[in-house]
C-alpha cells in the first residue's frame, strides 16, 4: 500500500517530531519536512508512473483540479499505480458526509425562516 505525507507543510504548519516518527520519517529529516512520499511511487520509468508523479506534485502544490484530471487518466492503469492514483483521487474528492451536513443545515435554515420569519 502506498502512503503519502499529509500535505500540511504548504499551509505553514509543521508536523511534530512524534508525528514524523509515527509516519516513518528518518532521523536525518527530523528538523524539516519532505513532501516526497514515504514509499517510492509505483510505476517508476513508465508513462503511468510519470503521470502519477505529476499528480503527486500537483497534490503537493495544491492544484487539486489537476490531480483529479491526471488520476482520471490513470483509472485504466494496473496494480499499484491504480491503487496510488485512487488514493490521491480519494484525498481530493468531496466527502459525502460534508454534503449531507450542508444539505441538512440548509434545510433547517429554510425551515426556521419559513416558521418564524414568513
Amino acid at each position: 500500500m502506498v502512503v503519502f505525507h499529509d500535505a500540511i507543510a504548504p499551509c505553514g504548519l509543521r508536523p511534530s517530531l512524534s508525528h514524523m516518527k509515527m509516519r516513518g520519517v528518518s532521523s536525518e529529516a527530523e528538523g524539516g519536512f519532505s513532501a516526497d512520499p514515504i514509499l517510492p511511487l509505483p510505476g517508476k520509468g513508465t508513462d503511468a508512473g510519470e503521470t502519477l508523479q505529476k499528480a503527486h506534485d500537483a497534490f503537493v502544490a495544491g492544484d487539486y483540479a489537476k490531480v483529479r484530471e491526471l488520476t482520471e487518466s490513470l483509472r485504466s492503469a494496473e496494480g499499484d499505480v491504480k491503487l496510488a492514483a485512487d488514493t490521491l483521487r480519494r484525498r481530493v474528492s468531496v466527502d459525502p458526509m460534508q454534503v449531507s451536513v450542508l444539505l441538512a443545515c440548509t434545510a433547517f435554515f429554510f425551515f426556521i425562516v419559513w416558521k418564524y420569519v414568513l
